[in-house]
């Protein structure tokens, strides 16, 4: 199986980062945690790759800067949907994730593959405790105008699309929730589910002791 998977990010310097957490912190620290953390993510990623049984493909997706998809100008929903268009035409199904989520893991990948093997005409979502979601996985992409028709980064976001889903009749399913950082009360949830693991890679291992660092 040929997997696509799309990493949202933006380019510090060209685009503004975590704006809502620099509030609380100060924008050179909150860079400073988005470098850390898009590290961390592509480390990740890039493990996941070499270990999987599948045939994996990574999209870097970025307004700005060196990527394979291109989303300047595009909204959140219409991002996603050129995402997964652009990864369809070359791959039976993609994974999309943001760079807010240093604490993915192989783990959650691999039930993410596991339950769209399973439910092949189902959309995955992995919920975020703050509303809204971290991954969005299928073989297929909603419509355009349904993608683009929710508010996104709001508390009801994810509840907002599944029930438009429910509308259209789209059917879905959920896997592990996870906490992204978008504040600053974020950040000792991402300290506690680090602490908790006991296969950090090197570049969440960083993370880890850069925000013990910071508290």
């Amino acid at each position: 199986m040929k997997i696509g998977i799309g990493i949202f990010a933006k380019t510090i310097g060209y685009s503004k980062v975590k704006t809502r957490l620099a509030e609380s912190i100060g924008q050179h620290l909150a860079e400073d945690f988005y470098g850390l953390s898009i590290k961390a993510v592509k480390e990740v990623i890039n493990d996941f790759s070499k270990k999987s049984e599948d045939q994996v493909f990574i999209y870097w997706a970025r307004p700005y800067g060196k990527c394979e998809i291109r989303t300047r100008g595009l909204s959140l929903g219409a991002s996603m949907y050129k995402v997964a268009r652009c990864i369809l035409n070359e791959c039976d199904a993609y994974l999309l994730i943001g760079t807010d989520i240093p604490q993915i893991n192989t783990d959650i990948l691999n039930t993410a593959v596991s339950t769209l093997k399973n439910n092949t005409n189902k959309i995955i979502f992995g919920p975020s405790l703050d509303g809204g979601f971290y991954l969005l996985a299928g073989n297929h992409i909603p419509n355009l105008k349904l993608i683009e028709s929710i508010e996104y980064s709001k508390s009801n976001t994810l509840e907002e699309l599944t029930k438009a889903f429910k509308n259209e009749e789209i059917k879905y399913c959920f896997i592990d929730s996870l906490s992204d950082v978008d504040v600053a009360e974020d950040l000792p949830l991402l300290v506690k589910y680090l602490e908790n693991r006991n296969d950090l890679l090197e570049t969440q291992k960083n993370i880890l002791k850069w925000l013990k660092n910071l508290a």
